[in-house]
């Protein structure tokens, strides 16, 4: 046995195994020489493997085999193990050819005022974890052939999910124009989210979460550095300025009625933004989330220009209009009660609370009040005069 062990650990794979290693799908196969997948010879179980496999338990029918001179020839399988990095290298340039990114039906708006719906794409991955496992399982019972493991990647949207009710009707739009503070980073991060925003279809009780809508923030994706409130101070990061782009889908969605679960304010407030009704995101830790209430599919589409971004949700009507009352400003002095005060009375230089009442009316019916309170440690700019005297009197801030 220990001679054998012997011959095992010097022999070479190729030239032993004298076959090729073959991975396979229902489209493709691939063949390899042992070494070139990573396989190797496995001595010990080999040796002992073969040991067993020829092992005679019947003594009698053995004596009976070697007197009457009968001898077999026996073709044993090398047992092989796996480098599984080699593997994973060679795998991942088959993976090349096969996976395929799905992508989801949506729907287009036409300039006439019609629409047009595209189709889905169902997408294909090869799964390198499940393809390895296997495959190391296959060369440990002397199979030199195991199957390529390929997953069905579908699409969150079909075709059939916007047929019946494309979402092409207005629900909510909202505008917000950048400040006199804004550089050409903050409003080419602006471009990126909204790009990323653009087109997106929220299906009938999804919740939408908008940094899994607008993916990684940070250098590699193309974002620049501009200010971000981090710890309650203005510095500069990648990705400045896509708050800006949550806060105006924010007011979207507050005038499409949507249900808002999860929205934090910035602690400063800017007054770029309309007063009480500001949404931050910071990746990882704050996020905007709302779901679809309306029973229909949702879309989303953004654009930005050199001056101003926009929202605007697109469905099935849902016979809704949504209005705010003037947003009270809440004075907050230590030892002392809080109080209301006018906005024009109200420095913005020190802590301070706001509410905006939004008003939800069905067929002229009211049929909801809201109360939206935000908390603010000051104002983070010095307020434009053209900003300052400026409220909201409908869907386009």
């Amino acid at each position: 046995m220990s001679q054998v062990i012997s011959l095992l650990k010097e022999a070479d794979v190729d030239a032993t195994c004298r076959a090729f290693v073959t991975v396979f799908s229902s489209d493709e196969t691939h063949e390899f020489a042992p070494s070139e997948i990573g396989a190797y010879i496995r001595p010990r179980r080999t040796a002992y493997k073969a040991f067993f496999d020829t092992y005679e338990s019947n003594y009698i029918k053995g004596v009976l085999r070697r007197t009457m001179g009968k001898r077999r020839r026996m073709d044993l399988p090398l047992r092989l193990g796996i480098d599984e990095d080699k593997a994973k290298s060679v795998l991942r340039e088959i993976a090349q050819g096969i996976d395929v990114s799905s992508i989801e039906a949506r729907c287009k708006l036409l300039h006439d005022g019609g629409y047009r719906l595209y189709d889905e794409r169902v997408g294909k991955h090869l799964h390198m974890g499940e393809t390895v496992a296997r495959l190391k399982e296959s060369l440990d019972s002397g199979e030199l052939s195991s199957p390529l493991i390929v997953r069905e990647l579908p699409p969150k949207v079909f075709r059939r999910d916007l047929a019946d009710n494309p979402p092409v009707h207005h629900l909510g739009r909202y505008t917000t124009r950048y400040g006199y503070h804004d550089d050409p980073n903050r409003i080419h991060n602006i471009r990126l989210v909204s790009k990323a925003l653009n087109n997106h279809t929220i299906l009938s009780g999804e919740t939408f979460s908008f940094l899994d809508a607008i993916g990684e923030i940070g250098k590699d994706a193309g974002y620049k550095e501009a200010l971000v409130i981090v710890g309650g101070e203005l510095l500069p990061q990648y990705g400045g300025g896509a708050c800006q782009v949550a806060t105006t889908l924010y007011n979207a969605a507050l005038f499409a009625d949507m249900e808002i679960v999860k929205r934090r304010n910035h602690a400063m407030y800017f007054f770029i933004y309309p007063l009480g009704r500001d949404a931050a995101i910071y990746p990882g830790v704050i996020d905007f989330k709302f779901k679809n209430n309306t029973g229909h599919p949702v879309m989303v589409r953004s654009y930005a220009t050199s001056s101003s971004m926009t929202v605007a949700l697109y469905g099935t009507p849902t016979g809704k209009e949504v209005r705010f009352s003037r947003t009270k400003i809440i004075e907050n002095k230590p030892g002392m009660f809080s109080y209301e005060i006018s906005r024009e009375a109200f420095s913005f230089d020190a802590p301070f609370t706001t509410i905006a009442e939004r008003h939800v009316f069905y067929k002229g019916k009211l049929i909801k009040n809201e109360k939206i309170r935000s908390h603010y440690r000051q104002a983070g700019y010095i307020e434009p005069e053209s900003i300052a005297n400026k409220e909201d009197s409908g869907d386009d801030g």
